[in-house]
């Protein structure tokens, strides 16, 4: 910002001199969290709640054993996509697909939720759904969700329960 005579106001250098590769604050993804009030909906607590009840169908869902039980689709080199320690890293300059999915037997009739921690920067124009596909006797039935994603935080996306019944497959998909 400038004043009337051009002149930078005051607090300009700061931005002008900022290293991404060597913040002032050390911890500054921490430090920009810090600044948002953030609670979850009290949809996302009763999933979790539901989650630590119920557990997880989802195998190895916070990739500990790597990409092991995911199916993988993508127009990105295998570079452009890696494990961070928060989970799937990716970054391109284009535009490009990518799918990641599990399937999983259904042996209980009920209703089931599929959800997704997502995290996003740079995202402007990006669109990010999460899917359910559910395979049953009279064919293939698709569940969607947008996920919008945000920059500061990993925000829980849950797409609205289904009710799926015994000996059907479902494949989650983000």
């Amino acid at each position: 910002m400038f004043d009337e005579h051009g002149r930078a106001l005051p607090g300009w250098d700061a931005i002008r001199d900022f290293d991404p590769k060597n913040p002032p604050i050390k911890e500054l993804d921490k430090y920009i969290e810090s600044l948002y009030e953030y609670e979850e909906t009290p949809e996302v607590e009763d999933f979790m709640k539901l989650l630590m009840i119920h557990g997880n169908l989802i195998s190895n869902p916070e990739f500990k054993d790597r990409f092991n039980n995911w199916q993988i689709e993508t127009s990105l080199e295998k570079g452009q996509y890696t494990l961070g320690k928060d989970g799937v890293f990716i970054s391109s300059d284009a535009n490009f697909d990518y799918s990641i999915s599990q399937t999983v037997d259904i042996e209980y009739t009920g209703e089931y939720i599929a959800a997704v921690d997502y995290r996003g920067t740079n995202t402007t124009g990006v669109d990010v759904e999460l899917f359910m596909d559910v395979e049953d006797e009279s064919g293939v039935h698709t569940y969607t969700s947008d996920v919008f994603p945000d920059d500061i935080r990993f925000v829980t996306h849950l797409l609205k329960p289904v009710r799926l019944q015994k000996e059907c497959q479902g494949d989650s998909r983000a």
